[in-house]
């Protein structure tokens, strides 16, 4: 009788343990459809209201293009990291002796954008107007600028496929970026120079040149910059009288600002819901693409590895997955950006969740001196059922970047040549 009872007694607790295992597949697939994806829709309400207005915004720079098609025949990254510091970490960079005389634009002559008197002192002063800015005129021998060649990023991205996806997300926040403000500050320079000599028309060509390039870099900030670029064109046509050139229409360039931004939103959009196919045709390096191409594909790597994989009775997301990651992978290769294509793969953490990776933090010690705190011993986060929950959790925290803010404030029409509007917030 005993030998029965303990018998029974283990058959129940077998009973139940098989049960409430049953009960996970069920509970998670629950949560999910009634409570989880709804709340991912309704996140995107503020995109899908905006819709049309990206939508008629792509429409236009599509036929009134600020920047030209995109060719890839010789990279500027070498030329430009020589006088160009990287915001990230420390580098060497040839510099004039006269280099520092740069910071006094933003420190003395900030408001150059505005005041024609502030041009002038600029031009009366004599370190800035010493600085050797000869370079500045070889970029025009370049089409376009991937400063993922840098040595310094290459080696942070060959680290990629080794570590988890926190990992991966800790690293790509700490690549270093180009100072684009430098940039554009050399290119100042250069124009004023330029305009000194008798030659205003080339120092716009110059300057006009900078922009494009890094434009092609494939940021948002490149993008924002290049596009800010053009508008401080009209501070310099307006205060030099300068007849043959021809500005690009604010209103272009605003427009070009407002999708670069918007994009980030769109590419996120078929993680969970759908894409419209009409956006597709847009979606080209000239319409602004590679700014949310490159946002996008930092986290990419938690989205595969919560969303990739399904076991039985678990939610799908196959066509989603799909649908992004052939994407992802068009726009990285039209936007030179393939040097990210390790982002767009599970970690190794998510395809053997039973083993323990200390290598995220082993590794990049070894690489970097740098203790990122992200060891992937809490492989839990990868098992069935529950990965679609945390996955859900992480996904679903409202972006910090307000991609249609731009959509949403309303700011004061720009008034002809009365270039100072522009820059008006």
């Amino acid at each position: 009788m005993i030998k029965y009872l303990r018998a029974r007694r283990y058959h129940i607790f077998f009973i139940f343990v098989l049960t409430a295992l049953a009960l996970v597949p069920f509970s998670a697939h629950v949560a999910i459809e009634l409570f989880l994806r709804p709340q991912s829709h309704e996140n995107q309400d503020a995109l899908y209201q905006n819709l049309p207005k990206i939508l008629n915004d792509l429409e236009v720079i599509n036929a009134h293009p600020i920047f030209p098609e995109w060719t890839s025949d010789n990279n500027a990254e070498y030329l430009i990291s020589k006088y160009v510091a990287f915001e990230g970490y420390e580098k060497l960079i040839l510099r004039n002796p006269r280099y520092d005389a740069l910071k006094k634009i933003d420190k003395s002559y900030s408001d150059w954008r505005r005041s024609p008197a502030t041009i002038e002192a600029m031009m009366k002063d004599h370190d800035l107007m010493a600085i050797n800015t000869e370079w500045i005129n070889s970029l025009q021998y370049f089409d376009y600028w991937n400063f993922s060649s840098n040595t310094q990023i290459k080696e942070a991205l060959a680290v990629v496929p080794s570590v988890g996806a926190m990992t991966r997300i800790e690293i790509f926040s700490q690549l270093p970026i180009p100072n684009y403000n430098m940039l554009r500050n050399w290119a100042l320079v250069n124009f004023l120079q330029q305009t000194k000599k008798g030659h205003t028309v080339n120092g716009m060509k110059n300057y006009r040149k900078v922009a494009e390039l890094i434009n092609t870099s494939g940021t948002l900030i490149g993008n924002i910059t290049a596009a800010s670029m053009l508008k401080e064109e009209y501070a310099l046509v307006s205060k030099f009288g300068i007849r043959n050139w021809k500005t690009q229409p604010v209103f272009y360039i605003d427009t070009y600002m407002r999708v670069s931004w918007a994009w980030i939103g769109l590419l996120r959009l078929p993680m969970f819901d759908r894409l419209p196919q009409k956006f597709l045709r847009y979606a080209k390096p000239e319409n602004g693409v590679c700014a949310g191409s490159w946002e996008t594909v930092s986290n990419y790597s938690a989205y595969l590895d919560f969303f990739q994989p399904q076991a039985i009775f678990e939610s799908d997301f196959s066509k989603n997955v799909k649908f992004t990651s052939d994407l992802y992978g068009t726009l990285q290769a039209k936007c030179n950006l393939q040097s990210y294509k390790p982002f767009l793969s599970r970690s190794p953490a998510s395809i053997d969740f039973t083993a323990s990776y200390r290598m995220d933090a082993s590794i990049y010690n070894i690489q970097k001196g740098t203790d990122y705190n992200y060891s992937m011993q809490d492989n839990w986060l990868y098992w069935p059922y529950v990965r679609r929950l945390i996955g859900f959790f992480s996904f679903n925290n409202v972006s910090p970047i307000n991609y249609l803010m731009h959509y949403q404030a309303k700011k004061k029409k720009f008034a002809g040549e009365n270039y100072p509007e522009s820059f008006q917030k």
